[in-house]
């Protein structure tokens, strides 16, 4: 990914985009929650299609009945996620404060001068505009990707890649849509030869992708469509140009300019 984007959304990851911590202990409720009052959050937000987008319960990953988007994210940890009521709104990088912690802020927002909640019924948008520039903003990607066939390496550099002797038949690391087989290994090279793992019609992040033989290599052909949703880590972005070459992602609203319904629960912390 190019303009600093895998970076800055690494670093949004590092950040810790749910705020965790450790088993918090609950204070007596108050009568309103007030500015810096730390509440431990539970939501589920669901897009305009009624898919999920993002959530708290990490069940959710494995519930085949619950329907999900292609931007959501499983959990992988039961503990609390914790928020601050009427905190600022998080600038990381370039004004990007990434996907689930805009959820986290706005819903410590709402709160603010408002009794603590069982089950409330919200709505999220996105309410700035983009802040950041243009060349942090957009991000152009190659719409047709182009993989090797086979590659060859010395033994030595083989060994410095994998940490292993080579082996006929040893699976070389590729990409998840090709598969890399050590075909052939003498004192001078390794050959590694590549085939598409999944078959001609594939999955991408970016949406649905067709491998083609293309004689001395293969093309992956990604099939954007301008409005769609993508992820990169923490960030969200919406597909807004899409030509025979290349397509372009608007990384510029956390949010990626849809409206989430939101079914939230929001509990006071003991220990500010």
């Amino acid at each position: 990914m190019n303009r600093g984007v895998a970076g800055f959304a690494a670093a949004i990851l590092m950040s810790a985009v749910l705020s965790l911590q450790g088993s918090p202990g609950y204070a007596e409720k108050p009568s309103v929650l007030k500015t810096g009052d730390k509440i431990k959050i539970e939501f589920t937000c669901r897009d305009a299609e009624g898919l999920v987008a993002a959530g708290t319960d990490p069940s959710i990953a494995g519930n085949d009945h619950v329907k999900k988007a292609d931007i959501f994210i499983p959990r992988t940890s039961d503990a609390p996620v914790v928020g601050e009521v009427g905190r600022p709104r998080e600038k990381l990088v370039a004004g990007h404060a990434g996907f689930e912690n805009e959820i986290i802020y706005q819903i410590g927002q709402y709160f603010n001068g408002k009794p603590p909640s069982g089950k409330t019924e919200m709505e999220l948008e996105d309410t700035l505009k983009p802040d950041c520039p243009d060349e942090e903003r957009f991000v152009s990607l190659v719409r047709v990707r182009k993989r090797p066939k086979g590659i060859r390496m010395s033994g030595d550099e083989y060994l410095a890649r994998l940490h292993n002797e080579p082996k006929v038949g040893d699976v070389y690391p590729s990409d998840s849509n090709f598969t890399g087989t050590v075909t052939s290994v003498s004192d001078k090279e390794v050959t590694i030869e590549f085939k598409p793992s999944k078959g001609t019609e594939v999955t991408t992040p970016f949406g649905k992708g067709t491998i083609r033989d293309a004689g001395d290599h293969y093309e992956l052909a990604i099939d954007a469509k301008v409005g769609s949703l993508v992820r990169s880590a923490g960030l969200v972005g919406k597909i807004v140009r899409v030509d025979d070459q290349k397509f372009t992602i608007d990384y510029g609203l956390p949010l990626a300019g849809q409206k989430l319904k939101c079914e939230v629960r929001v509990e006071p912390v003991a220990g500010k």
